[in-house]
């Protein structure tokens, strides 16, 4: 059985999801929040450097590149904007590229999707009754650069979402969505990026 039947039959649950159960949990060394405490601006840090974001996002399944799909796009990039913007270590944070910020940061967002496609085809044609699995491997790239373009310092952190589809999952569904939890662990992959660069000087 082809990925693409398992990239189809992951959309389907993906969709399933919404009227059956699933629930995402997340595994790894990453501490929640990313270690640092998101701050108000009244408490950032205004002796920080402005920083300029600009991400990139990728997704495999099983091996072969996919089309993530826009809303999710859009959301991780906002999600990684947004780590940087509550750090409170940065005066002032833009997304894309900026000549006028201190330093620019690269990101590249890979999304690595493995699944078993027989079990995932079984489970959909079941509604669900027959459980399944996938496994978002998670890895965030980031290069710091100066305005000079000289890099500065290049980072990569990583972390697993483990989602199980199920029907008799159905009550914890609403406390563990797939797509939420992946969102709170790009976002906590890009704080603790920023706060790993701080401690080592790249700002």
């Amino acid at each position: 059985m082809s990925s693409g039947l398992l990239h189809r039959t992951l959309v389907l649950l993906a969709v399933a999801q919404l009227c059956t159960a699933c629930i995402a949990y997340r595994s790894g060394a990453l501490a929640r929040g990313g270690g640092l405490t998101p701050v108000t601006a009244a408490e950032e840090d205004q002796n920080g450097p402005s920083i300029a974001v600009l991400v990139r996002v990728k997704r495999k399944v099983n091996g072969e590149d996919r089309e993530l799909p826009a809303n999710l796009r859009e959301a991780w990039i906002r999600a990684t904007v947004d780590a940087y913007r509550d750090s409170g270590l940065f005066t002032n944070v833009r997304r894309g590229t900026g000549a006028n910020a201190d330093l620019q940061a690269s990101i590249q967002i890979e999304d690595d999707v493995v699944g078993s496609p027989a079990f995932a085809y079984l489970s959909a044609m079941t509604w669900l009754l027959l459980p399944s699995r996938s496994r978002d491997n998670l890895s965030v790239r980031t290069t710091f650069t100066s305005p000079e373009g000289e890099i500065l310092g290049q980072f990569r952190s990583k972390e697993t979402v483990t989602t199980w589809f199920q029907a008799f999952l159905l009550p914890a569904t609403p406390f563990a969505l797939r797509d939420r939890v992946v969102r709170g662990v790009v976002e906590d992959l890009s704080r603790a990026t920023a706060e790993t660069a701080r401690k080592k000087g790249i700002f």
